[in-house]
């Protein structure tokens, strides 16, 4: 999992991922308006779908954490393997 790098004072609003070791990316937009992303976090020890987007609207200065769950695709992702 990955957001695009920006100079500080940038925003977005698009994660983008890759199921076959970063040989090809897909992008996911994750939220209505731009966010100034300060970071991805995971429960730490757990193999989860769940990813959060902590970070602040660009609009108006406000704080936001994004629940974000890729159970549906990587489900998708593992039932092309079987």
């Amino acid at each position: 999992m990955a957001t695009k790098y920006y100079k500080i004072g940038d925003a977005t609003n698009e994660l983008i991922y890759s199921l076959d070791e970063g040989e090809s990316w897909s992008k996911y937009v994750f939220y209505k308006e731009k966010v100034k992303v300060l970071g991805l976090m995971t429960e730490q020890g757990e193999n989860s779908t769940v990813f959060f987007v902590f970070g602040s609207v660009s609009s108006k200065h406000s704080w936001v954490l994004i629940k974000i769950d890729f159970k549906d695709v990587f489900g998708m992702f593992f039932s092309l393997l079987n």
